[in-house]
């Protein structure tokens, strides 16, 4: 998988996640990034990594 392909999914992914309120809450909480900084840090690398992590972790709530 190319970085491109990869980085396409994670934004999917964020996506989805902003679109559950009860989802979107608890990835605020375990990440500590505040709602408003979520557009800013969508388009970095590691911000894209800690989405598909929460995911990962958090498979009871997907």
């Amino acid at each position: 998988m190319q970085l491109e392909e990869a980085e396409t999914i994670a934004a999917q992914a964020l996506a989805w996640i902003a679109a559950d309120p009860e989802l979107l809450g608890i990835f605020l909480s375990a990440s500590g990034i505040a709602p408003g900084e979520i557009r800013m840090q969508a388009t970095e690398p590691e911000f894209l990594a800690a989405v598909l992590d929460f995911l990962l972790a958090a498979e009871s709530h997907v």
